[in-house]
């Protein structure tokens, strides 16, 4: 069976959040350790941080590694998640011989097959990405899609999106004419965020990406803990 990586990328604001999510994802996987996971943190996580989220990924995923991404002295959000990404890519291209997933801690699944269906969906097609496209202004200020960051991506990712990684401004946006037409729009993905605890997928959605606050991941956590007792 052809396999993805699980790429999980924290820094020392969303580490909480990602140990919570492997917690999770060890629940909805009926308790069973399944896929492979590469954590990538960032430079700004306390060691202890870093031990508690690999610790939840171990008990979670069949495999787990952990790198640091080198330290970026900014305070620049978009800067700090390119090089974050860079890390991952780099590494992945020189140390494994497989495309990945990149999935960030406030992204929650939403069913137990969840990761078998966005597996099957990238395979089941010629491009070499496929993720959740959204509608952006290009340089010249006309409508254009977009690839979402939270998406499949070939093992030798990095050789298309070095040079758009190296700047300031977010990688997926910047490379977004170079990358989507080489991507497979696919509605598996719903990039969304969650305000409360009404929100409502759409119909075949099997994980949401905005899930900042971790409302939409408590409340399923608490079914699942419900429905196994």
């Amino acid at each position: 069976m052809s396999e993805l990586l699980i790429v999980l990328p924290f820094c020392a604001n969303d580490g909480v959040i990602a140990e919570h999510l492997c917690d999770y994802i060890f629940l909805l996987n009926k308790r069973v350790k399944k896929y492979h996971a590469l954590l990538v943190a960032d430079s700004d996580t306390h060691g202890e941080m870093r031990e508690k989220v690999k610790i939840a990924a171990e008990v979670a995923f069949e495999s787990v590694e952990l790198i640091q991404a080198p330290v970026v002295v900014s305070p620049d959000k978009n800067l700090r998640i390119n090089r974050t990404f860079m890390a991952a890519a780099e590494h992945i291209a020189k140390a494994y011989r497989m495309p990945w997933f990149w999935m960030e801690p406030d992204c929650v699944p939403l069913a137990k097959n969840w990761f078998d269906k966005i597996t099957d969906k990238y395979f089941d097609q010629p491009k070499r990405y496929a993720g959740s496209f959204f509608l952006t202004k290009d340089a010249a200020g006309k409508d254009a899609f977009m690839m979402a960051r939270v998406s499949c991506y070939p093992t030798n990712a990095i050789d298309d999106l070095k040079s758009f990684l190296s700047i300031q401004s977010p990688f997926h946006v910047t490379s977004g004419l170079a990358i989507t037409p080489r991507a497979t729009k696919t509605r598996l993905v719903q990039e969304a965020p969650v305000k409360d605890e009404y929100f409502n997928p759409m119909e075949g959605v099997v994980m949401v990406h905005g899930d900042k606050h971790s409302i939409l991941l408590a409340k399923l956590r608490e079914q699942l803990e419900t429905n196994g007792k």
